[in-house]
């Protein structure tokens, strides 16, 4: 939708063969923003527009029960924000520069359990590992870049023991 805003309907399954209307249907998707304002928007938006059909479709047939729409809207991961000058960031930040890398910090959209961790007030970053074409058919790791990632994050722990 734009730099901080996606929204994806990824599941629609239901019916039982190509001739015969479905007696239920469900869809899933989802909406990920940075911005509070945008993500309560599109999620009701999109709300809307499953309710308004049901709802001209009920004009036209008042005495017909189906269809009917049910929504189940729950947030999955909390939104994260964590500072270039927070000591997490300044600490992978040296971890980079001893192993002769720059650390470069980025805004994704992406949920991870470090949103979790940050909603209970636990600074946690998220540490690329060069994936490629994440949830596409075309996504890939390579092996190099999982282990320049295991590098950094070694680096990362010998100097918060320190």
């Amino acid at each position: 939708i734009d730099k901080e805003t996606t929204c994806n309907i990824g599941i629609i399954e239901g019916g039982i063969a190509t001739n015969i209307v479905p007696n239920l249907v469900k869809v899933k998707g989802e909406v990920r923003s940075h911005d509070e304002g945008k993500l309560n928007k599109i999620t009701n938006d999109i709300v809307f527009s499953f309710n308004e059909v049901i709802e001209n479709y009920k004009k036209m047939n008042p005495d017909d029960e189906l269809p009917r729409v049910e929504i189940n809207n729950r947030k999955d991961f909390p939104r994260t924000y964590i500072p270039d000058d927070h000591p997490v960031v300044k600490l992978a930040t040296r971890a980079a520069e001893n192993l002769g890398r720059k650390m470069k910090t980025k805004t994704t959209g992406g949920g991870a359990d470090a949103n979790i961790f940050f909603e209970k007030g636990i600074f946690t970053g998220v540490l690329g590992t060069g994936m490629r074409d994440m949830h596409t058919v075309r996504e890939s790791v390579k092996l190099d870049d999982m282990v320049r990632t295991a590098e950094l994050l070694l680096e990362i722990i010998r100097l918060h023991s320190e």
